[in-house]
Order: C-alpha cells, then structure tokens, then sequence
C-alpha cells in the first residue's frame, strides 16, 4: 500500500512518528519555559540589601520633600524645590568644619563631577552637600562652596547645580533616618561613614555609594537610571536593559536572568511556530487521504 506523496506505508508511518515526537517535545519545552520563567523573576527581585559602616540602605525610601533646609545664599525652602528641576540628585551627608572624612568625600565628589562624561553638573544631574551640624551657618556653606567651585572644570555649573545646604536638628534627624546615615557626636566632631545616595527627581532614594573615591562610568549610568528616562542617549537605555543593579557588589553588572528572559520568551515563540506548522502539515495530509 502507498501512504501520503505515494510514499510506503511504513515510511509515511515513520514520519508521522517522528513529527508527533517532535510536538510532543515541543510541548514539554514550553512548559519548561513557562516554570523556570518565575523562579527567574524571583531571584532577579531578590531582597537581599548589603549594609555598611553607619549607613543603612534604604532603596526606594521616599524622603519628605517638605523638610526645610537653607541653601549658602541663606534662603530656606522644602527639600522638594531643590528637586523641582526634574533632575536625578545626589545626596551627600556630611559637615562643613569636618576636619578629615567630610573634606576626602568633598573632594572625592569633586574628581567625580570632573570625570563624568556626557552629564553635566547643573543640566543633567544636581548635587545637595547636607550638614548634619544644625550649629553650622549659611556663611560657613557659602566659605565651603566657593572653596569646590573654584576646583571644578566648570566652575560656573557649580552655583547652579550643587548647593551646600544646612538645617535644623530635628530636619537633620529626619532627613539621615530616611537615608539610613547614622552619626554619633564625638567631642566637637561627629562619627560617621562615607558615601552618598542618589535621589530621583521625585525624592525617592535610588542608588547608594560608599567611600571616598567613586567610578564615574558607575555612577553616571546610575544617574540615568535615576532619572527615568530624563537623561542618557538611547544606548545607555539599551545597556540599562542588559545590565541591572547588584546590591551584593554596590554596582551595575550584567543581567543574565535577563537575557535568559528574553531568551526563553525567543524560545517559546519559536516552538508555537514550528507546533503551528506542524500542526498544518498534519491537516494538508488528512486532505489529500480524503
């Protein structure tokens, strides 16, 4: 006898074999797919949250954007008008008559601005220098400001883009308790950590970095990040979406789970594609059998 395309039965048996196999194959693939897919989110949301001398992480906090700091010029407004710019923000505690910590993240912070490439202090992205001595004065911000405006590479972005702000004990309190910076009085001095927060243009806290020194290529692309969408050319947008940010490390890195995502979604529509050709194939045989 002579099956489908005057084949032998045994061959057009053989195949039809072969292709039910194959769908069947198919099929356990893309269940496959589907039952690893959220076990692969999970761990991408993973909680885990490194902690550092005085300074307890606390991403996607909002700080009170009605808390009412003094900028060097003596004008006391809500945090929220030093962000009203739509700008991501960096944030960074310290103390103007500190006689060693605060002055290396000064001028750590200070290198930083110089080396970033494509983000400009002022027009891409904002700085607010916060005391956490409510003793300290607007004069004693403005000595401090003029003193790292005259060391950047564009001294004229500095009064535009990174104010040195003082405040009340209470704000004080209020403000390093959202931004989980812990200090403690020592004498005439204050002992604290290193290292600053980067705020959206909303006041919600996005990425921390400790230390005195700083990797621009890091921190720009944690800038852009911040400020969703507002910032960055299209190929940082793409890099974002390949690279995510690793709270064990403090740093971006590559994301496999999510080009495993991408590819297992690859994976699937690939498999519907060949089950619907198959699948039409067995019904042009029934066809041409009558």
């Amino acid at each position: 006898m002579r099956g489908f395309n005057n084949q032998p039965d045994f061959v057009y048996c053989a195949r039809i074999a072969i292709m039910k196999t194959v769908r069947n194959i198919a099929y356990i693939l893309i269940l496959l797919s589907l039952a690893v897919a959220p076990h692969v989110l999970a761990l991408e949301d993973s909680a885990s949250v490194p902690q550092s001398s005085g300074i307890t992480e606390n991403l996607g906090a909002q700080v009170d954007l009605t808390l009412a700091l003094t900028d060097q010029d003596g004008t006391t407004k809500p945090l929220g008008k030093y962000l009203e710019n739509g700008r991501p923000t960096i944030i960074v505690p310290v103390y103007f008559r500190c006689p060693r910590l605060c002055n290396f993240t000064l001028n750590g912070l200070t290198d930083l601005i110089n080396q970033l490439q494509a983000l400009e202090l002022g027009r891409d992205y904002n700085i607010l220098a916060v005391s956490i001595n409510p003793e300290e004065t607007a004069d004693l911000a403005t000595a401090k400001a003029e003193n790292y405006y005259k060391t950047l590479k564009h001294p004229e972005n500095g009064p535009r883009g990174w104010r040195f702000l003082t405040a009340s004990q209470d704000v004080i309190k209020k403000l390093t308790g959202t931004l989980g910076f812990g200090f403690t009085p020592d004498g005439t001095e204050f002992a604290h950590a290193a290292g600053f927060m980067i705020l959206s243009p909303f006041g919600k806290i996005m990425r921390y970095f400790y230390g005195v020194l700083y990797e621009p290529e890091q921190v720009r692309i944690a800038l852009i990040d911040a400020s969703e969408g507002r910032i960055g050319t299209t190929i940082d947008k793409i890099f974002l979406f390949c690279f995510r940010y690793d709270h064990t490390q403090g740093k971006y890195t590559f994301a496999a789970w999510t080009l495993m995502r991408v590819v297992s979604i690859a994976v699937v529509l690939l498999l519907f594609s060949f089950l619907i050709y198959l699948r039409r194939k067995e019904k042009s045989r029934e066809i041409c059998n009558g």
